[in-house]
């Protein structure tokens, strides 16, 4: 059973894509959103990688390990 093999990392990628989403909608609220677009692609980026990487873990795919190291979550740390 997938999910229970990899429960705790499924709900952290779940909320953090929660935050990414939640952190690119405070940015469009901002009045000069020009110079967050980094911020708000950066958002997405991660947001998307999180729900791929969710969806790898549920097929207990061969690559989940590769994907759980990718800095995107990390940088989107950072930008914010």
């Amino acid at each position: 059973m997938p999910y229970a093999k990899y429960r705790v990392c499924i709900d952290a990628c779940v909320y953090c894509a929660a935050m990414c989403h939640q952190c690119a909608d405070a940015c469009l609220e901002e009045k000069d959103i020009h110079a967050l677009r980094a911020c708000i692609r950066l958002d997405q980026e991660c947001a998307f990688m999180c729900q791929t990487t969710v969806s790898m873990m549920q097929l207990d795919g061969k690559f989940v390990e590769q994907m759980c190291q990718l800095e995107a979550c990390d940088r989107m740390a950072a930008e914010a």
